[in-house]
């Protein structure tokens, strides 16, 4: 459930704790510190039946290629000005015929390279799109880490050149995502307009379209509705609380415009609003809350804890999300285990969270060091084998 962040090492901790065959991956929220380490596991080829994705990483390629093609309007949206030297009438693909796949992430691709440095890579066919991209993201990255040891930024310019020509399509999109995260993260703040957040996003979005496009594992889409649906998830035990399965894309846009386009990209760090799942047997049970306020609720509407659970706070167990603890009701409230994973140390922990009666912190609040837990149930009850409790408040 939830991977961390890119290159959090979660494929090394699984091998570590020789873990084999993963039966789904869950992500809740397209956010970097959840879908990260799920890419990850892609990436590294782990052996996982199903991986449970939000829906927005499968809607960013069809709102791609519905762009309007106001490459103008997008300059302006991210605060640069317009290039002078580029006649953008017909701007567009010359051809479809590398596919509508292809066709997606080129565009994808070229609009996160306009965010990050205000010029286009737009021209010619996809694959062209694509190598133009390439170039111009390792000539980037290579030119931030000239006089480094070893000779880096000419390796990085050598491989970005090289891909063009001994990379398959997906390495090569899957290349021109993580160099684009890359560029994002060492953006000035947020910048113009939320312009960082933007193009990390859609780093995010190429990545996964290249990994989810060779893994050998299924891929499943859900997303939230906004209110409580509690469906089974078909050959396992687990229920989406407030979200149901796509089967088939419906509501994206025809024609998309730049503003459109914007706020898709900047979703993933849209807070309070993750997918909720709830496993259960009929001894025991855990809710996962992720990074949701639990909107979806109200006072005629709860969640019933019948069995000892382990819950995975709300907001990670933020103050921010105060007020959703009064929505899950417990029978045995004390049989409950409460989890809180907030790193940040400045952040402020829920009055709720404090009241729990048994709580933990991952990131153990009394030594601040990142800690791992380990619990059993047996006997009607959740036993500690590994972890500290929770001194917050």
């Amino acid at each position: 459930m939830d991977g961390g962040s890119l290159s959090g090492f979660l494929p090394e901790m699984l091998h570590e704790r020789i873990v084999g065959k993963i039966r789904a991956a869950v992500c809740t929220s397209p956010s970097p510190e959840r879908l990260g380490g799920i890419l990850d596991l892609m990436e590294e080829g782990y052996k996982v039946s199903e991986y449970w994705l939000p829906d927005w990483v499968g809607t960013m390629p069809l709102l791609a290629r519905g762009f309007n093609n106001d490459w103008p309007g997008w300059f302006d949206l991210c605060g640069w000005s317009v290039p002078e030297d580029v006649n953008f009438v017909g701007y567009s693909l010359h051809s479809t015929s590398d596919g509508e796949w292809l066709k997606s992430a080129a565009i994808l691709v070229a609009l996160g390279v306009a965010a990050c440095f205000g010029r286009t890579a737009m021209g010619g066919s996809a694959k062209n799109v694509l190598n133009t991209s390439l170039e111009v993201l390792s000539e980037q990255v290579a030119g931030r880490v000239v006089g480094a040891p070893g000779g880096v930024g000419q390796v990085l310019r050598v491989l970005g050149r090289g891909f063009r020509d001994w990379g398959g399509v997906e390495e090569v999109v899957l290349l021109c995502g993580r160099l684009l995260h890359h560029e994002a993260d060492a953006m000035p703040g947020d910048g113009y307009r939320g312009r960082k957040s933007a193009a990390k996003g859609i780093a995010l979005a190429v990545m996964t379209m290249a990994l989810t496009a060779s893994i050998d594992g299924n891929v499943r889409y859900f997303k939230q509705t906004g209110q409580l649906e509690e469906h089974l998830v078909p050959r396992h035990p687990f229920k989406m609380v407030n979200g149901v399965e796509v089967k088939f894309w419906e509501g994206v846009p025809q024609i998309v415009t730049p503003e459109i386009l914007l706020s898709a990209a900047y979703r993933p760090f849209c807070k309070g609003k993750g997918l909720v799942l709830r496993y259960g047997d009929a001894s025991c049970g855990a809710l996962f809350c992720g990074d949701t306020t639990l909107s979806f609720l109200n006072k005629h509407r709860s969640l019933l804890l019948d069995q000892p659970t382990v819950v995975a706070a709300p907001r990670q167990g933020g103050a921010s999300a105060d007020q959703a603890y009064k929505y899950i009701l417990s029978v045995n409230p004390e049989n409950n285990v409460w989890v809180r994973s907030h790193y940040s140390y400045a952040c402020k922990v829920s009055d709720a969270f404090k009241k729990r009666p048994n709580k933990i912190c991952l990131n153990n609040c009394a030594h601040r060091t990142v800690q791992e837990v380990l619990l059993s149930f047996s006997d009607g009850r959740w036993d500690w084998l590994a972890g500290g409790g929770c001194v917050c408040g």
